[in-house]
């Protein structure tokens, strides 16, 4: 059995494909296992994996109809054996050490790492964790993490991508969302329950993953959002956890919040009419369970907490559409 199960979800990424394979398969520690899924891609990414499995035996390409991200994660992990999983989308890559780093810690249940993340403009940023460097028992988790898990209320929260985390594969796979319709909010759904029910986590400063931007996968993600995400996200965050515990409940309340403005920030990307648009945002966030959370979230000491809560309690939808916009020209 491997130590590691390396898991790429893949659609059209011919581009960059070949890049993030050959930075796995040049890890100086090569106990793992590589596992593509091709997610009905209609360029040559199925001919690139196929190459490069009859290159190495350590690779396993799974083809299957286009079901989204989500779900072909979710069969990679269901098909994977190694001790723990990894997950790296097809257009970034990840550092030579990535592996032999991760290795060291591996008498945890999470190992979070930091983050390249290379900019439009070609800058790149560092992003760390926002917790210490450190190990942290179940104790240490509760005290130093559990504050801000799902949302602080001065909006800190936890890094809740998955690509910053190798998890056990029991632990992940127990975890992840099985509704794989979610877009928004997927990532968070599986570290959030993770991070909750694990025995203990290593925080490591380094940066060992490389986040691309990628002019292809910005143009998707300038699309609306659906407006079910926050429901299921919450459905299944009470389903994997005691939210009755902490200050948990009103965390959740503050990350569907969050949500609900992102969700309708994304609205206005639509070609409809800001009049269109605007009844449409109207009659979502004064829905029985989104209205419930709008009156009832707080926000303690923070700008962005304060814009979140104002402009959906009061239905300041012009304020809205003008940060969407001003969002776009950045």
């Amino acid at each position: 059995m491997p130590k590691f199960s390396i898991v790429v979800p893949i659609y059209n990424m011919e581009d960059y494909l070949e890049r993030c394979i050959r930075s796995i398969l040049n890890q100086t520690f090569q106990d793992f296992e590589l596992i593509l899924v091709d997610d009905g891609s209609s360029d040559c990414c199925p001919e690139i994996c196929k190459r490069f499995e009859r290159m190495d035996s350590r690779i396993t390409v799974i083809q299957k109809e286009n079901g989204g991200v989500a779900q072909a994660r979710q069969d990679g992990a269901c098909a994977a054996v190694g001790e723990y999983l990894c997950f790296v989308d097809a257009d970034d890559w990840i550092e030579a050490d990535y592996l032999e780093t991760v290795n060291r810690y591996t008498d945890t249940d999470i190992i979070q790492f930091g983050i390249f993340q290379e900019n439009a403009d070609g800058s790149v940023s560092l992003v760390p964790p926002i917790e210490p460097e450190g190990f942290y028992n179940k104790e240490a988790i509760a005290q130093a993490i559990f504050p801000r898990l799902i949302h602080g209320e001065n909006f800190t929260f936890h890094c809740t991508n998955l690509v910053a985390h190798v998890v056990r594969r029991e632990l992940c796979l127990a975890c992840m969302l099985k509704d794989a319709r979610v877009i928004l909010g997927e990532d968070l759904a599986c570290v959030i329950p993770c991070v909750y029910s694990a025995e203990s986590l290593c925080c490591i400063s380094k940066c060992l993953y490389h986040y691309c931007y990628n002019r292809a996968s910005a143009t998707r993600g300038m699309l609306a959002y659906p407006w079910e995400d926050p429901k299921t996200i919450a459905a299944h965050l009470r389903g994997q956890m005691d939210l009755s515990s902490y200050d948990f409940e009103m965390q959740l309340k503050r990350r569907i919040a969050h949500l609900l403005f992102s969700i309708a920030v994304s609205q206005i990307r639509r070609k409809e009419s800001y009049r269109t648009i605007r009844r449409e945002i109207l009659e979502n966030i004064s829905s029985g369970y989104y209205r419930e959370v709008i009156e009832q979230v707080v926000f303690r000491g923070s700008i962005q907490g304060y814009v979140v809560k104002t402009t959906l309690k009061y239905r300041l939808i012009w304020p809205i559409w003008m940060y969407a916009k001003w969002k776009q020209r950045q």
